[in-house]
Order: C-alpha cells, then sequence, then structure tokens
C-alpha cells in the first residue's frame, strides 16, 4: 500500500489529486482545507491517524490531537470525581465560546443528558440563588462568560464564597457537574480557577508568554510552539499538525477548514488539540426559547430532528426504526436489524433472560466491539454476511483503540518550522 505524498498546491495546474488517499491503512476524501504532505527522508515511525467525519469528507487527524477524545475524558473524569473544571483562556473572538458549544454538543452525542445552565459575570456572585433554582438530582453543566472582569473586581470575599459554592454544588445537586469558566486573560483567573482540571489556550499573545510562565514554568516550550502554531494561523491562515518527527511528515490545515487550533491542560499533560464548529439547536437551549413551536406535523418533526442531527441522518433513520417498532407495536426494521432484533426477541422468550442480565450484556458488547471506519465495499459484505457471520466478525473485533500513540520515540511536541 503506498503512502500519499503531495508537496506542491492542489490547485496546481501540473497536478490532479485523486479523489481519496490512503495513509496508515485508512482512507481519506481529498479536500482543499487539508492536506497531508511528506519530505524526503526520515525514519519508519509514524503517529496513529483516525478518520474525522466533515461534512461527509474523510479527513485525516492525529488520535492525540482529536478534540472527541479530550471531551470523552472530561465526561468520564465527571462520572468518576462528580465534579469537573474547565476553564478557557483566549481572548475575544478567539473561539472560546465554539469551544465550549463544542464540549456540550459533544457530550449530547455521546448520550449524556446533562441540563445547560449559562450565567453571566453578575450571575456568578449570586450563585448561591442560581444553584437553588436548578433541578436536583439532574447532572448539570454550568457555563460562565466573560468571567474576567467580574474576578478581577470582585472582593476576595465574594471569589472564597464563589469558589466553595463551586466545590459544593455536586453535593446540593446530588449529581455530577461540570463547570465551564471563559476568560479573556489569564490574570484575571485566581489560583482556584488556575488550578481545574482541564484547562484550555485559544490564544496567545506576546504578553500573556509572561503570564503563563506563572502557570506553566516547566512546560513553557508548549506554550511558546503554540504561540507560533497560532501566529500561523490567524496571519498566514493555516497551521501545521505533525505526524511524525523522523519522516517530516505534517497535515497542513487551513484556519475553520474545519479546524481551529488549541492547547489543553489534562490535569498535568499539556498538549495541543484541533477544533471545529459542531452545535446543535438543543445544545444552545434553542428549543426552550422555542417551546410554543407546533412538532404535530410531519414537517415541523422531520426539520426539527434534522436541524438537530444533520451530520447523522443515517443513525437518525436507524433510531426512528426502533423507536417506532418499540412505541407503535409495528415492525420498521429492514435487513439485518429485523434479523438480529427476531433473534433477540426469541431468545428473551426462549430462555428468559433477566432484565439486568441484559443490560450486563449490553455493557459487554459496547465495550467489546471495535467502532472503525470501513469502505462502502466492506459495508456491502457485511449487508450480506449471515446473522451467525456478523456475530463470529463481531467477536474477533475486541479491543477499542489506544488515545496515545504507541510509539515511545514519537515526540508529540514537533513543530515545523514556519513556512
Amino acid at each position: 500500500m503506498s503512502e500519499f505524498e503531495f508537496d506542491g498546491d492542489v490547485d496546481s495546474k501540473n497536478i490532479i489529486p485523486a479523489e481519496t488517499y490512503e495513509y496508515d491503512n485508512k482512507e481519506f476524501d481529498q479536500s482543499e482545507g487539508v492536506q497531508l504532505s511528506s519530505e524526503s527522508g526520515g525514519g519508519a515511525y509514524r503517529d496513529k491517524v483516525t478518520t474525522y467525519n466533515y461534512n461527509g469528507k474523510r479527513i485525516p487527524v492525529p488520535i492525540r490531537w482529536h478534540p472527541n477524545s479530550v471531551i470523552r475524558r472530561i465526561i468520564e473524569h465527571n462520572k468518576r470525581s462528580k465534579y469537573t473544571g474547565v476553564t478557557m483562556i483566549g481572548m475575544s473572538g478567539t473561539g472560546k465560546t465554539t469551544l465550549t458549544n463544542k464540549i456540550i454538543h459533544q457530550a449530547h452525542v455521546m448520550g449524556e443528558n446533562y441540563i445547560v445552565k449559562r450565567l453571566n459575570g453578575h450571575d456568578m456572585l449570586n450563585i448561591d440563588k442560581h444553584i437553588k433554582e436548578m433541578k436536583v438530582g439532574f447532572p448539570h453543566i454550568l457555563v460562565f462568560d466573560d468571567a474576567s472582569y467580574t474576578m478581577e473586581d470582585a472582593p476576595k470575599a465574594e471569589v472564597a464564597k464563589l469558589a466553595n459554592a463551586l466545590t459544593t454544588v455536586r453535593h446540593q445537586l446530588k449529581s455530577r457537574v461540570i463547570v465551564i469558566i471563559n476568560f479573556h486573560y489569564s490574570r484575571a483567573t485566581k489560583k482556584f480557577f488556575r488550578n481545574q482540571h482541564f484547562t484550555f489556550l485559544t490564544s496567545v499573545s506576546v504578553e500573556e508568554l509572561g503570564n503563563f510562565n506563572e502557570m506553566y514554568k516547566d512546560k513553557m516550550n508548549v506554550v511558546r510552539q503554540f504561540a507560533r502554531q497560532y501566529n500561523n494561523m490567524t496571519l498566514r491562515g493555516y497551521f501545521m499538525v505533525p505526524i511524525s518527527s523522523f519522516e517530516k511528515k505534517v497535515i497542513k490545515y487551513r484556519m475553520n477548514e474545519p479546524f481551529r487550533i488549541a492547547l489543553v491542560a489534562e490535569i498535568a499533560d499539556l498538549h495541543f488539540i484541533v477544533y471545529d464548529k459542531d452545535e446543535c439547536g438543543k445544545c444552545l437551549d434553542i428549543p426552550k426559547r422555542g417551546k410554543h413551536m407546533d412538532l404535530k406535523t410531519k414537517e415541523a418533526i422531520r426539520d426539527h430532528l434534522m436541524s438537530l442531527h444533520k451530520d447523522r441522518k443515517l443513525r437518525i433513520r436507524t433510531t426512528l426504526e426502533f423507536f417506532l417498532t418499540v412505541k407503535l407495536g409495528k415492525n420498521f426494521l429492514s435487513g439485518s436489524h429485523n434479523d438480529i432484533w427476531r433473534h433477540l426477541n426469541e431468545m428473551d422468550r426462549g430462555v428468559g433472560v433477566p432484565d439486568d442480565v441484559w443490560e450486563d450484556v449490553f455493557k459487554d458488547v459496547s465495550k467489546s466491539i471495535k467502532r472503525t471506519s470501513k469502505s462502502s465495499k466492506d459495508n456491502k459484505k457485511n449487508r450480506e454476511k449471515s446473522v451467525m457471520e456478523l456475530a463470529n466478525m463481531i467477536k474477533q473485533e475486541m479491543g477499542e483503540p489506544d488515545d496515545k500513540p504507541t510509539n515511545s520515540d514519537y515526540d508529540s511536541h514537533y513543530t515545523p518550522p514556519p513556512q
């Protein structure tokens, strides 16, 4: 299998790129905003690359840089610790709100039913009142926008009151809580808010480099690398994601096509990530503002579903099949879904499997099935398989991909020189 190598501009008249290309045993779609290139020389080591689906195209993203991996760790941390603090630091217009909405939306996509409460600086100083109005027993995501001026001017007693309220809010709500606080600059972040579980930097300036020195003394080289990448993104319109420092292989992303670059500190791990604009009406609280809208006609219901999950049309159809089969008592399933559904019902009636055992089976199957992107040819073959053949194939696909590269020699902080 040959690697994709490209040193020129995709718009060049002398080079007509293929519609798809392969790298690391995965197939990607050619995109003007994303270019994977390789220079001559280097060794055989490479970083693990996964597929990111954007507007119907498969584009490469290093696993370590993948935003969904970081968001998944935020959710998993919240499940274990019940309280998770997230701090966003960046100048106005650099993507703090976009990244916040990305986290909220991805949590929603993962099936986590958090209640999202958005508060401003004034609300922060009256946090006790707002906590009393929240629903007890339900997980919450509390978002504090534009907290810089509130934190900078607030008396120490008020800041201490807020810090105490946030650390005890999970006990008052008797459920899990994620707190996301957005700051325009790092000086406004008091020690309590700097010492959160996840801290994202969406921008950096010359002045901020001095401020960050206090926060990341031992890892300022990473912050400076981020500064160079951020400078390239905002002034030149692109930034580079290194895949292998040995092969000198990089992915070049145009700004907002689809990604921006950020820096994240996960407890003690500081590294780069990329993120895109990914949100829906439910995450932005649009259904609440439009609670009187008519959802009784088929057109209204269809348009509402498609607006909330516009990038997941196939999943909408599949989920509707199962939902209506259960709700209406009629079989809306087709193909292998119908075969497996019938087989499960026969097992349940014939053996009498207890409900708690079914729940355990679901958990084990969810953990064991390896989710990998497949070509349309493989999908066509799978549709032709019998139920038993599919079951045997699932048994062979054990284990999930590791979030971190397995190569210990790979330098995840390598940044190519500006071009």
